[in-house]
C-alpha cells in the first residue's frame, strides 16, 4: 500500500520498513506462547496465537508462529497443544480478561487427557491493549523482534494499527513479548 496519500501514515506506529525479518528460524534457547482467544463479542472473532523463540546469544526474539484466524474452541485447543509439542514452550499464557478463564481449564483438561505437559497460566492484563501494543515500537524498530515474511496477517495488523479493524495479532505479540521479559525477571529472583 502506498504511504503518500494514506491518512494512516500520520497515526501509523509500525511500518514494514521499520521491521526486521529472518529467513530461517535459528536455534533458540527457549520458546514462549501467548494465546488471545476470540471474545464473546461479534467484533472480536479472531483467535491469535503467538510463539516467540528467544536467542540469548543474539539478544533477539523471533516470531516463530503467528496464527490469527477464526477458530472454534476445539480447533483452538488442538492448535495450542500442537504448537506446545512442536516448540516445547517454557511458558504458555492465555489472556483471561473478559471471563475467558474457563477456556484455560478446558485446555489443561484436554492436554492432561492426552498426556501432554502444558505450562499454561492465565494472564489478567491491567494495561490497556493500546499501551501494550505501542510498547512494541522500540523492540521492533531496534530489531530485537524479528518477523518472517509469511506472517502477513500479523504484519498487516501492525502496519494498519491503530486504525486497523482488528488488532488481535499485535495484542498476542505484545502478550508473548511480555512473557520473554517475565522469564528474565523470574531468573533474577531465583539467583
Amino acid at each position: 500500500k502506498e504511504q503518500q496519500n494514506d491518512p494512516r501514515s500520520e497515526t501509523q506506529i509500525f511500518t514494514k520498513e521499520s521491521m526486521h525479518f529472518y529467513h530461517e528460524l535459528p536455534r533458540c534457547d527457549y520458546f514462549v506462547m501467548y494465546i488471545d482467544p476470540a471474545g464473546e463479542k461479534k467484533k472480536s472473532d479472531y483467535t491469535a496465537i503467538t510463539v516467540l523463540g528467544v536467542s540469548r546469544v543474539e539478544a533477539k526474539i523471533y516470531v516463530a508462529e503467528s496464527i490469527v484466524e477464526v477458530m472454534k474452541t476445539k480447533k483452538t485447543i488442538k492448535e495450542i497443544i500442537r504448537l506446545n509439542q512442536l516448540y516445547k514452550c517454557r511458558v504458555c499464557a492465555i489472556e483471561s480478561n473478559g471471563g475467558q478463564e474457563f477456556f484455560r481449564g478446558w485446555i489443561r483438561e484436554k492436554a492432561f487427557e492426552i498426556g501432554v505437559k502444558l505450562p499454561l497460566k492465565g494472564v489478567n492484563n491491567t494495561a490497556s491493549k493500546g499501551q501494550r501494543i505501542e510498547e512494541l515500537e522500540v523492540p521492533i524498530e531496534d530489531g530485537e523482534i524479528l518477523f518472517h515474511q509469511s506472517q502477513s496477517l500479523l504484519i498487516e495488523q501492525l502496519t494498519e494499527y491503530p486504525e486497523a479493524k482488528h488488532d488481535d495479532a499485535p495484542d498476542s505479540l505484545a502478550g508473548a513479548y511480555d512473557l520473554t521479559k517475565l522469564k528474565k525477571k523470574v531468573k533474577r529472583r531465583n539467583r
